[in-house]
Order: structure tokens, then sequence, then C-alpha cells
């Protein structure tokens, strides 16, 4: 789009400025629903070197991150479980504590491959030392 604003570098570099927030907008808009939420929670979780999480606590993760930005909207454990599924994950009994899934290398690298692909912010910048997060 700066391409064609002839003879005016700073106009152009000034242009990248001003859209950059709308993009980011747009992108979460288009990525921002419940399952980003769900996502990006199961991130958070993967970056604390958890062996595994319960369903209830992705919601109360999902939950956190909601109320950060702003939303109104809570998810209940069920519909965090229903959006899990809907994701690819398959949570077996942890415990008595309830249902949950193994935050196992493989189930790490799915995690970050949907954040990516969601573009959750968590996964911006990465963080340093994750696998995962180097791998992209």
């Amino acid at each position: 789009l700066g391409r064609c604003i002839v003879d005016a570098p700073d106009l152009q570099a000034r242009l990248l400025e001003l859209l950059t927030p709308r993009n980011d907008a747009e992108r979460t808009e288009a990525t921002g629903g419940p399952e980003a939420i769900v996502v990006e929670a199961l991130v958070v979780a993967c970056h604390g070197r958890r062996p595994s999480i319960r369903v209830s606590e992705v919601a109360e993760l999902a939950n956190a991150i909601l109320t950060r930005n702003g939303e109104y909207l809570q998810l209940s454990p069920k519909e965090v479980g229903s959006k899990l599924k809907q994701l690819g994950f398959r949570t077996t009994r942890l415990d008595s504590a309830g249902r949950g899934i193994f935050l196992l290398k493989e189930q790490c690298a799915l995690i970050h491959k949907l954040g990516r692909a969601f573009g959750v912010p968590t996964l911006r910048e990465g963080l340093p030392g994750c696998p995962h997060c180097e791998a992209s």
C-alpha cells in the first residue's frame, strides 16, 4: 500500500504505524473467539511446564484472559470441554477432581501450532527456552 506514495519515505513509514492497530484489531476479531481463548489458556499452561491440566483449570485461565481483555463472557468448564473436543483434544480422567489433558510434547506442539493459526498474542514474542516457540 505504501508503494503508491512516491517521494515521501516519512509518510510511507507512518502509514505502517497507522495501519498496524487496525490490522491487529481485525486479526483479533477474526480469530478471537472462544476457541482462540481456550488455545491461549493452553499455551499459558504449556509455558508453565505443567504435566497436565484439568478442564476446569483451562476454564479458569480462559476466563482470566477474557477478563483481562475487558470481556464479560465467561466460559464454563463444560463449554471449555466442548471447545477442546472441537480443537482435537481428547480429555481423560486425570484424577478424582476431573477430566483434562496431559501436556506431553506432542500436545504442546499441537497447542503452539493452533496458537500460531489463531494468532494468539502470547506467541507473538514466544517464550525464551520453549522448544515449540523456537521451532516456529
